[in-house]
């Protein structure tokens, strides 16, 4: 049994279609697969491959919405325990955390937790608010309670052990965050979404969140140096939503740098539209400056034969490889982030040659062909392991 936010078509901006989309390859490899929401935007025919979706009822009442969620998603684990042999819980979120910890706990049943990323961890030193006190002792609960724990690289071991030091270190797993090859290739035409945005100009883009955190501002400083540098400047997409304080600070920053007509603030984008993004790009920034796993963004990117520049943060390296699938560069310093934009704004060759060694790697390691077959075995021991 799993859990989504919200069981929602490729036609919404939200991650919670692509969680589908991977739930229904795995539930291929299973007996039976739950997917338990409150929420479903979009009905689907899901029986053939083994998967149900399960609709909770919900109070959504500000303040308390939070709150009656845990306790439907706990209920869910103990009245639906008969029929699950394990719980999996892929996108996390309070609810989801304490549903695994009285699994784990109360109920006796194997779990596996995916940790995508280590944004929670960032600047303990300083005073988190309410919501996030809790929430991270939510999540040092299910740390400490679940059966395994995957990350998507290694190098995100170190922030989470800092953060849960007695965490037994045999219990974590890497397992790659992957991405469908067949949806995200070379060669997706331009579709109108995208030639709305962009016309049929070269560009570079962005998406994902829009804050101080993923270096949206570093970004359009670094795109500013080059713009002055490079008289035929590509546009600079913006993808993503973020708070209305943050994005007016940003709307002001261009309107500042004069590059209004230059970098666009696009909003968020439907999932089906993201390949189209990707494949008509020159090639993806990603100037985050903490907090990350292996972004989804990047990964979508590279599968459309497209380099990355992109900073040195958690497990950007696994993927971003320097100077052979793109470009790393340090948090925080535009001078370097704005000269390997240049650099492969300018030499297509490189630019080419890294977007197939990008290619190639995501078959290798960041497929669901790849990442599946490993989360099916996974699973099947741990349920073995417990009978």
């Amino acid at each position: 049994m799993t859990f989504i936010s919200e069981v929602s078509g490729l036609k919404a901006a939200s991650l919670n279609a692509q969680y589908l989309e991977e739930y229904t390859l795995l539930a291929m490899h299973l007996k039976k697969l739950y997917v338990v929401t409150d929420t479903v935007a979009k009905k689907i025919e899901a029986d053939a491959y083994n998967l149900q979706i399960l609709k909770l009822p919900s109070i959504k009442i500000p303040k308390i919405y939070g709150f009656t969620k845990i306790i439907f998603y706990v209920l869910a684990s103990a009245l639906l325990s008969k029929n699950y042999d394990l719980l999996y819980v892929r996108t996390f979120s309070p609810p989801e955390l304490m549903a695994l910890w009285f699994c784990a706990r109360i109920l006796k049943k194997p779990t596996a937790l995916v940790l995508p990323g280590t944004w929670l961890f960032s600047r303990l030193d300083e005073v988190p608010a309410g919501k996030v006190r809790v929430f991270r002792l939510i999540l040092k609960l299910a740390l400490y309670s679940a059966s395994r724990i995957i990350l998507y690289s290694w190098r995100m071991l170190p922030e989470a052990v800092k953060y849960a030091p007695s965490l037994d270190v045999h219990r974590i797993t890497v397992v790659r965050n992957a991405v469908n090859i067949e949806r995200f290739r070379k060669g997706v035409d331009r579709s109108e979404a995208v030639k709305k945005i962009a016309g049929e100009e070269p560009y570079i883009y962005y998406v994902g969140r829009l804050n101080e955190k993923k270096g949206v501002l570093d970004l359009v400083d670094a795109y500013s140096i080059v713009a002055e540098k490079l008289e035929n400047c590509p546009k600079l997409l913006l993808f993503g939503d973020g708070v209305a304080e943050f994005m007016q600070r940003l709307r002001n920053k261009i309107k500042q740098k004069k590059l209004s007509d230059k970098v666009i603030v696009a909003g968020p984008i439907p999932n089906m539209e993201v390949p189209s993004l990707a494949a008509n790009s020159l090639f993806i920034v990603y100037a985050t400056r903490e907090g990350e796993g292996i972004p989804r963004a990047i990964v979508e990117a590279m599968a459309c034969g497209r380099p990355a520049v992109a900073t040195e943060v958690a497990g950007i390296p696994d993927l971003v490889r320097d100077g052979e699938t793109g470009y790393l560069v340090k948090p925080r310093d535009v001078n370097a982030l704005a000269d390997k934009i240049l650099t492969l704004i300018i030499d297509q060759v490189k630019r080419e040659k890294m977007g197939e060694h990008a290619r190639q790697l995501v078959e290798k390691e960041f497929s669901y062909n790849t990442v599946i077959p490993k989360i099916t075995t996974l699973l099947k021991e741990l349920v073995d392991s417990r009978r």
